[in-house]
Order: structure tokens, then sequence, then C-alpha cells
């Protein structure tokens, strides 16, 4: 079975080599030469994952063309970039193709999720979500690892599973794409908060609770997509919070550590551009989402130095806990 993954970061990187486990012919698509070359001539990916080598059976190309003769197509690259990609491949993509996606967040204006960009631009493929608690260099040094496969049609789960389960990577079939989907945009956010809570000294007494508050909320957002909550208790929902929420390994967590530096404003992360979209869905569709309101008030205040912005901080972060707890003041 022919494979390509689109994107040679490092989530790319690692599912291509899962793939090449039970394959002879996997293709990392991606634009950086300097990731191409080192792939294909020294069978490791210098630039992002420089201490684990690669399966020999993995070739990487900027060719559009390998795309034609996939069976299965794996996308990993930022979803804001999503629907530029598509419009650019679709013609090199058979109908009979299945579409594996594996990044996370909601486009920007549009409000959609990445499967229902996948649906608009290439409407007659199969769509599926893979999404768990995975860092990539685990999975690489082959510590188990556990993720959901989530799509409407369980036959071609099994097809999918089998190119990409190993020993050590195991996979879980849900039928709730949209809630997948929405579960691991939303974990970005409160990995941001984390980070942010964590830099001004909170301590496990607050990030235990914000756990049970962040749930919630997912719940809210999770309904209004059509998702079904209990998808909450699986790998790609707790599991995946959990590992995003509580590892300074998360560039989620590390980016809302840093959220006082001004430096951190170019910083590219999935969570900062899928705060906007989840603020403006919640804004559409009028549901209470104090957590998600609350960071994307506190990305826009005026930094005026550290004791300051940790002060606005601390304000609108009593504020939230209050309206959660349904409460004006302390008791």
């Amino acid at each position: 079975m022919d494979s390509v993954v689109i994107g040679g970061g490092a989530w790319g990187t690692a599912i291509a080599n899962l793939l090449a486990f039970n394959s002879r012919h996997v293709t990392i698509l991606c634009r950086n030469t300097g990731v191409i070359d080192s792939i294909n001539e020294r069978h490791v990916n210098a630039k992002y994952l420089p201490t684990f080598p690669l399966n020999r059976n993995i070739y990487a190309t900027s060719n559009w063309d390998v795309l034609k003769n996939a069976e299965l197509i794996f996308i990993a690259v930022p979803s804001q970039s999503m629907r530029e990609l598509l419009q650019k491949v679709r013609e090199n993509i058979e109908e009979s193709v299945q579409i594996i996606l594996c990044n996370k967040g909601i486009e920007k204006g549009s409000l959609l999720l990445m499967s229902e960009v996948v649906h608009e631009e290439l409407p007659k493929n199969d769509v599926f979500v893979l999404s768990g608690p995975n860092f990539a260099h685990e999975i690489l040094a082959k510590k188990p690892s556990f993720s959901n496969l989530a799509g409407s049609n369980k036959a071609i789960y099994h097809k999918i599973a089998s190119a990409l389960s190993t020993e050590t990577f195991f996979t879980k079939y849900i039928a709730d794409i949209n809630g997948t989907q929405i579960l691991g945009s939303f974990k970005n956010v409160i990995a941001i908060i984390c980070g942010l809570l964590v830099r001004i000294g909170a301590g496990s007494n607050t990030l235990s609770a914000l756990m049970s508050l962040a749930l919630e909320e997912a719940r809210s957002f999770i309904t209004i997509k059509g998702g079904d909550p209990a998808t909450i208790m699986e790998f790609c929902g707790i599991g995946d919070l959990v590992l995003t929420c509580f590892s300074d390994k998360s560039r989620n967590f590390r980016y809302g550590y840093r959220l006082i530096d001004s430096y951190n404003d170019n910083v590219l992360v999935e969570g900062k551009s899928t705060l906007e979209s989840l603020y403006e869905l919640a804004r559409v569709h009028n549901i209470n989402c104090v957590l998600t309101k609350m960071l994307y008030t506190i990305t826009r205040l005026n930094l005026h130095g550290m004791d300051s912005f940790e002060q606005d901080i601390k304000q609108e972060l009593n504020s939230a806990f209050m309206s959660l707890l349904g409460r004006t003041k302390n008791p």
C-alpha cells in the first residue's frame, strides 16, 4: 500500500516512520530541501528529529506527482494552510484515496473544522482524523502510544489501522469525527492557559480545577458542532488534554508560559490561531465559554511590564473563576 505524508515536521515524520514498518513505499511530501536531503541521504530528519534514525523505506520529495499513486494520504501541515494546500493538490488526488487528517484547528473566517474544509475541496474522498496523546519523539523512541482514528466508515478504519499499527502504536476507532476535532483544537487553548498559570505561580490545585472546568466548556463546543460529549473520555479527549497541558514539551504550554515575553508574538502554535476561531464560534452560537473568553481577553491586554501584566492576568482569572462558580464575589 502506497502512503504519502504531506508535511515534513516532527509529527509528519513520526507518522511516516510508523507507516514504513508496514509498507515498502512511504513518501514524505514537503517543501524544505534541507529536510528532503537529510531524509533521503542520511535517513534522519536533521531539522526536527536529529537524534532518531528513520526507516529506510521512507523517501522525501517536493514533487506533487507522488500523490497520483497514493492509496492513503496523511496531512500534517498547520491548519490555516489546509485549504490552500488542498486547492494545489486536488487535481492529483483520486476519489478512491482516503484522507487522514493529523492536524488540529479551526479555519479562520469560515469556522469550519478541517474535515469540513476537505469535504468542500475534495467532496468524494473519505476523511478520517488521527488524534491522541502523542509526542513525535516518543513514538520514534517506540514508547507505547495510543490514538483514536475517527471517521464514518469502520471498514476503512481497519485498512488505515493496519497501515499505522505497530507493536508500540495502537489505534481505536470512534465515529465522532467532529467531537474529535473540537477536542484536538480546544485542548491547545487550555494548554496555553496552563502555561500562563504556571508562569504566574499557580499550583496543582488551580491547574487540576482548570481541567474540570475545561472539560465542561469542551462539552459545549462539541455539542454545537454536532459531536458526542462522550468523546471527551477517549484518547483524543482527556488523554490528549492531560499530555498537552501538563508537559513542558508541549508547544502550546510553552507559548502560554512565555506569553509575557514580547518575542513570543511571532511564535507559530495551533492554539494561537484556534483561540480566535473558538472565540468567534462561541459568539456566533451564543454559548458560555468563560475560559476561551478569558484567554482571548488576556492576549489583547497591553503589556506594560511583568508586574502590571501579572496583575491584569490575575484579575481576569479571578473574574473567570467566579463566573464559572456562579459568584459575584468571594463568600
